[in-house]
This record gives structure tokens, C-alpha cells and sequence, in this order.
């Protein structure tokens, strides 16, 4: 874990409490939860809601069955937390090259799954390119960007409706 992190982890666990609670604890309990949600989204670039999870599969879960919208659609690379998560998803395939394949996107709205760098393959997929298909056809497009280091986030935020990030992959805590 990197230093700050650690430094931000123990300070969050000086000040524990429900931050539910409507008690002098708990409001200090959740200024500091809500202060932690817009400290990630500007170092990230994004102008939504942050949710914390216990990692990027739950985070994946989340958004692939509570997303308002009809329809899955995820890549045939997808990692497997997608998979298990969708597992009635139209599935897209890849090109030789490796890149995502959009098929004929007309229908009810959809969420769509890019994993934007596969960690077997290491390749990395058009986020803007698809990101114009995707939302010229009304769906939501979901950015499973666990893979990516820290700091090449900023290119994708801008495409995406819903990111799913991991923090031990950036210097951050497990779960």
C-alpha cells in the first residue's frame, strides 16, 4: 500500500463510527466517508457519485444487474467477475487484433461491458471510439478498468457512464 493510503486508512480508523448515526461520531464518520467519495472522483476526473465496494468484481455485479436498462452486453475477453455477473449477456467478440467488436447495437437500452486493457493480452481497447457507438445508440457504457495502473484513468472518464476500479491495484487497500 502506498504511504498515503496507509496514512488515509488510519486515520478512517481513529474515527469510526456509523456514519448513519445521527450522533456527534457518527456525522464526523460520515464527513470524512463523503469527503474520502470527492477526493477519488477529482483525482480521477469524475463528476458522479462514488461507491465504495469490496473491490471491482462486486463493483462490476453492482452496475451489470442494477443499471436501469434491458439488455447485457459484455466481450467475449471479458474477465470472469463480468461473466458470472451477466451470465445471460449478448456476448461480443474481438478481432484478431484482439479489439472488441461491437455488433448491431438497435434495441432497447443496454448496458455495455469494455474491459478497457486485458491482463492476459495487454490490450487496450478504443474507449472513445466505442464510446461513440455506444451512446449514439442510447446505452450505458461500463468501463471495467481494474487493470489499469493508476494515473491512465483520465482518458477513459470522460467515455464512461460507470467505471469499475479496484484500489489494491493502486496503491490502495485490499477489499
Amino acid at each position: 500500500m502506498a504511504e498515503a493510503a496507509r496514512a488515509a486508512l488510519a486515520d478512517g480508523c481513529a474515527i469510526w463510527a456509523n456514519p448513519s448515526s445521527p450522533h456527534a461520531e457518527g456525522r464526523a464518520a460520515k464527513r470524512a466517508l463523503e469527503e474520502a467519495r470527492a477526493s477519488i472522483a477529482r483525482s480521477l476526473g469524475w463528476t458522479h457519485d462514488v461507491l465504495f465496494t469490496s473491490g471491482a468484481s462486486e463493483s462490476l455485479a453492482i452496475a451489470l444487474t442494477r443499471s436501469m436498462a434491458e439488455r447485457r452486453f459484455v466481450g467475449a475477453i471479458d474477465h470472469d467477475a463480468v461473466l458470472r455477473a451477466a451470465p445471460d449477456a449478448i456476448v461480443m467478440p474481438v478481432g484478431p487484433d484482439g479489439v472488441l467488436q461491437l455488433p448491431d447495437l438497435s434495441g432497447p437500452r443496454a448496458v455495455v461491458t469494455v474491459q478497457w486493457a486485458n491482463s492476459e493480452t495487454g490490450v487496450r481497447q478504443p474507449i472513445a471510439e466505442l464510446a461513440e457507438a455506444i451512446h449514439a445508440a442510447g446505452h450505458i457504457l461500463l468501463v471495467d478498468a481494474a487493470q489499469m495502473p493508476a494515473g491512465a484513468d483520465t482518458e477513459v472518464i470522460a467515455h464512461a457512464d460507470l467505471v469499475a476500479l479496484s484500489a489494491h491495484k493502486r496503491g490502495g487497500p485490499p477489499g
